[in-house]
């Protein structure tokens, strides 16, 4: 796991440099830079290493291959790689592709991507199981394959979006990066505001993909690869999607056990690591299903976990502790307790800068504390549950959604009154979203929505704030912008995708993995650990296990409104009933109880005439 960035373009070395040195912390044990000239420009490759695997210097970025094999050739007759990841399957393609003659001078799969693109070319990136972020140039004289050309840059980020890759294209150039401020060190990038995505922040609490607060800066998406040739954008296109629309055959017992099997080998193909390994516990489903497969595929391994601990009797949240230290207890593994208190938002400021652009949840500082701990046991390597609400079915919304239908069957004019009368509702207090009493809040939302189509509706899901209360608060700078506000855009184009997909709950889940999970979750996650030089893996969103979920029948995912209905089912064996039976509860502290007591002073300052 790494930081990379680049260029390609009329650049120089002194820009690589900076860019570099901007993501120092994701790459604490290692930097490499090359500068590779073609025609009249030159392509820039940097790297700073975070050691997982073959922890020696063959692991060394960028790294070479040239036309005959040789590892680490000088020449720029080469192929040069840089890269950010793991690829769970690299022993398989490895052995697959020493039956086919290449050899191999590190244990590393960098190096085994490099072999793999020379034998199969675009191909190669199908047969990747991992989370990565990467840059390749070819430039080979020949070899290549599906109309690639000498001097050409591929940029790819995977399926899921486990892994952040952003880019901006100039007058001089295209430029690539693991996080923003590595691209900002190039003075002729526009940092202009980007209104619309302030929109969807403000929305959403996040900004949907490929949009950033940057107008010069966009984001790869998820399973999303780029062709960059003489310094310009010429393919930019999809090497994979989640296979919605398709159903399995089979009983239900069959699809549990096949289930089980695929989340078994996913935890076991994860911990594969030259470092030591720990988890994050925060006694949900989620985290203890991760940690009960470890066990399973470690036995005599213990395995450190991690959870967040806050005392506060004023406030109605539930603190996991207890479920925390139930689950370590009955594995056998040891588990630090993160306590937070008010006073750790000392590091709001420090979160904010790694984050790049603005994300409403402070579940991230959660992330960076717990990151932090690991770091300091010398803890390179973390498992998480993050990813298992998104795929199995496990947010309210997804109950919600399941209701749909119903509407179908609502007359027009009926429609539009409870639109209207919601409406009103809303306007009288301050936006559907800002009503106080939560339960008519949520009424309120959805009566709203009625108003809109069915794409339009399940996009609405993901609004934490209508725009009804959204556009009221932003000055004239913005109501001036010549371009009407689409609030739906980048999640109805997402749709789009999936139109051969019928059910409502995959249609909906497919929304929750391109943007809730890819622009929100994975996002500050890997931002936050990387910050502390600690690599985040997600067994339960890994590839072969995404694949088989998308076809398993929806009435199996939830299942008389409850939801992971056969998540639960494929882990009974390894999950106390107690936990399998707790309602939902956040990665959260009591965030709302502290902003009215100990850090009233801090919100006061902030909104402050002066301040704003």
């Amino acid at each position: 796991m790494c930081g990379i960035a680049g260029f390609y373009g009329k650049f120089d070395s002194e820009l690589l440099k900076a860019m570099g040195q901007s993501i120092n912390h994701r790459g604490p044990d290692g930097s490499g830079e090359k500068i590779i000239s073609f025609r009249e420009r030159k392509i820039g490759l940097s790297h700073r290493r975070l050691s997982i695997l073959d922890l020696s210097l063959a692991g060394s970025q960028p790294m070479s291959f040239s036309a005959d094999g040789a590892i680490d050739a000088s020449g720029e007759s080469s192929l040069w790689l840089t890269y950010n990841g793991e690829i769970y399957n690299f022993p398989e393609l490895k052995e697959e592709l020493e039956k086919k003659g290449h050899q191999f001078k590190s244990r590393t799969d960098t190096e085994v991507i490099l072999h793999l693109y020379a034998e199969y070319g675009l191909e190669a990136f199908s047969k990747l199981n991992g989370i990565f972020a990467l840059a390749l140039f070819d430039g080979r004289d020949q070899g290549h394959k599906d109309g690639i050309r000498k001097g050409d840059l591929l940029l790819f980020r995977d399926g899921l979006g486990v892994k952040p890759l952003y880019y901006s294209e100039t007058e001089k150039g295209f430029l690539f990066a693991s996080e923003i401020k590595a691209l900002l060190c190039s003075k002729d990038i526009s940092t202009e505001l980007d209104l619309q995505s302030l929109r969807y922040y403000l929305s959403y609490l996040y900004s949907p993909a490929p949009r950033t607060p940057f107008q010069g800066v966009k984001k790869v998406e998820p399973g999303e690869w780029l062709l960059i040739r003489n310094g310009r954008i010429h393919i930019k296109e999809y090497f994979y999607d989640i296979p919605y629309g398709e159903t399995l055959k089979g009983s239900e017992e069959e699809i549990t056990l096949e289930l089980r099997s695929k989340l078994q080998e996913a935890a076991k193909r994860q911990l594969l690591s030259d470092v030591p390994v720990g988890a994050f516990l925060s006694g949900g489903l989620d985290s203890t299903s991760v940690v009960a497969l470890m066990k399973q595929a470690e036995p005599s391994k213990s395995f450190h976990c991690f959870t967040i601990g806050h005392e506060n009797k004023e406030t109605s949240i539930k603190n996991d502790l207890y479920y925390a230290k139930e689950v370590a207890g009955q594995l056998g593994f040891p588990l630090s307790i993160v306590e937070v208190t008010p006073g750790d938002f000392k590091f709001l400021e420090k979160v904010i800068f790694h984050l790049d652009e603005p994300q409403a949840d402070p579940a991230a500082i959660n992330a960076l504390l717990i990151s932090k701990k690991a770091s300091e046991l010398g803890i390179k390597v973390l498992l998480s549950g993050a990813g298992g609400d998104d795929i199995f079915s496990g947010y309210p919304r997804h109950k919600a959604v399941q209701l749909e239908r119903i509407w179908q069957w609502v007359p027009g004019p009926v429609k539009k009154g409870l639109a209207f009368s919601s409406h009103q509702m809303a306007v009288q207090s301050g936006g559907a979203t800002l009503l106080k009493n939560d339960r008519i809040r949520k009424v309120a939302k959805v009566f709203e929505s009625l108003q809109w189509n069915l794409d339009e509706r399940l996009s609405s899901y993901f609004m934490c704030t209508f725009f009804d209360s959204v556009e009221p608060v932003l000055g004239e700078r913005f109501h001036s912008d010549s371009s009407a506000p689409n609030y739906f855009e980048p999640f109805i184009r997402s749709l789009n995708r999936v139109k051969g997909e019928k059910s409502i709950l995959n249609r909906m889940l497919y929304l929750e993995t391109k943007h809730f999970l890819a622009d929100h979750n994975l996002n500050y996650v890997d931002k936050m650990s990387m910050s502390q030089g600690v690599e985040v893996r997600v067994p339960l969103i890994d590839q072969e296990v995404v694949n088989f979920v998308a076809k398993i029948p929806v009435n199996l995912k939830c299942r008389n409104l409850e939801n992971k209905y056969i998540f639960k089912q494929a882990m009974r064996p390894f999950v106390p009933e107690a936990i399998m039976n707790r309602k939902k509860q956040g990665f959260g502290l009591p965030i709302r109880h502290w902003l009215n007591t100990e850090l009233a002073d801090i919100v006061s300052d902030c909104l402050s005439e002066s301040s704003l």
